[in-house]
């Protein structure tokens, strides 16, 4: 292997590091409704634009932002990883199809986080 490809392996380690930071802290931060047996989706969707501050709503829509953006970086971690091994031509149209999903529940994310403070 020569030093190019070794960069790429780096990057693509410090990327899947950050990513499963970012996803473990999402993840394994308790919630209010983890009691009651709901996730974090129903805990985000269920606060309204009326009620101003509700914690609990943030807090779980802060987690769904860090899971899905701890999962764009593992996947721009395996993009990293295929700069070594694959040809990168086709490497750009299959990412930019994985990565569409991550994206959306970041937004939907922040949306409901936006909703559950403001």
């Amino acid at each position: 292997m020569d030093f190019e490809q070794w960069k790429h392996i780096r990057e693509a380690i410090q990327l899947a590091l950050l990513g499963l930071a970012l996803a473990g802290v999402g993840l394994l931060s308790p919630h209010k409704g983890a009691h009651a047996g709901e996730s974090l989706l129903t805990v985000a969707r269920e606060s309204t634009w009326q009620k101003v501050g509700d914690w609990p709503a943030a807090e779980a829509s802060l987690s769904i932002t860090l899971v899905s953006g701890g999962m764009m970086f593992i996947l721009l971690a395996l993009k990293q990883l295929w700069l070594v091994w694959l040809m990168p031509k086709y490497l750009h149209s299959v990412m930019l199809v994985v990565q569409v999903l991550p994206f959306i529940v970041m937004l939907v994310g922040v949306y409901y986080l936006v909703k559950a403070v403001f």
